[in-house]
């Protein structure tokens, strides 16, 4: 089994932005690559009303949140980072690209934003970058194939 932390925007995206790229990637590869399981950070998480923001303390206390997606993390052998927020980038996911690769964990960033892109921490730590999605996971599918 390989396990697939899926990284991103909770706390500054909408409950659709938050879940729709997630349920994809997870509808996607339960065909694909049965041996894949995602690890969502939004189990266990208080769903918004009417498409509001997750906000910082949707899931339980902030300790509570944090041990849970760094245990995550550091279970996975893998992870998916998705950056769409225009405005700030997510701390949240960066700190979770920082952890992954602390831990030797493999990092696909999914990112159209240049900011992020082009800056030279992200450059060292994440070599696998794709604007879209669908490249991606035609990247992950790859690398798990059986």
């Amino acid at each position: 089994m390989t396990y697939l932390y899926l990284a991103g925007d909770i706390a500054l995206a909408t409950a659709t932005e938050a879940e729709t790229w997630r349920g994809e990637v997870k509808n996607r590869l339960r065909w694909s690559r049965p041996n894949v399981k995602c690890l969502n950070p939004l189990r266990g998480e208080e769903r918004p009303t009417n498409d509001r923001r997750y906000g910082y303390q949707s899931g339980g206390t902030y300790g509570e949140i944090f041990t849970k997606n760094w245990f995550d993390v550091k279970r996975s052998d893998l992870v998916l980072a998705v950056m769409f927020t225009k405005e700030c980038p997510s701390i949240g996911t960066l700190s979770e690209i920082n952890w992954a690769w602390c831990n030797q964990k493999p990092v696909i960033l999914v990112t159209q934003d240049p900011r992020i892109d082009h800056h030279p921490l992200i450059k060292h730590m994440v070599p696998t970058i794709y604007g879209d999605l669908d490249s991606a996971l035609n990247y992950i599918e790859m690398l798990t194939a059986e």
